[in-house]
This record gives structure tokens, sequence and C-alpha cells, in this order.
């Protein structure tokens, strides 16, 4: 289940939270770090964490959750 309560009340998501609250658990971690290192998503390093910015995750659930993932841009 979406808590969309997150959005709210933080500046960062964990790859974790984006996958479910942003892609509905169709997108794995590994993939959507895969696309992290990539550009596609821009993150925050924090440790070993990849902490993804709210604004990216508001963006997404406004698009329908699809990130630009051709390998041409």
């Amino acid at each position: 289940m979406k808590d969309l309560s997150l959005l709210d009340t933080r500046n960062f998501l964990t790859t974790a939270e984006v996958a479910e609250i942003v892609f509905d658990g169709h997108m794995s971690i590994t993939t959507i770090n895969s696309l992290i290192k990539r550009g596609k998503i821009p993150s925050e390093r924090l440790g070993h964490k990849n902490l993804i910015p709210v604004w990216f995750a508001r963006k997404m659930l406004e698009s329908g959750g699809k990130p630009d993932i051709s390998k041409n841009s």
C-alpha cells in the first residue's frame, strides 16, 4: 500500500520507497539503482544509500511513473 504521506514529510526517499510508491512494486530496486547510475533518476548518495528527491517522485506520479530511460538521452 502506498504511503503518500512520505511525500509531504520528507525531502528524500530510499530506492525501496520509490519502487513501492512511484512504480507500485513493478520496478526492482536493482533497476532503479541502474537508472540512477545512468543519470536517468536524480539522487544523492548518503553512505551506501541512494536517496531520491521527493520532487522527482512527485513528477513521476504526475506523469504516470514513466522515467525517460531511452539510451539516447
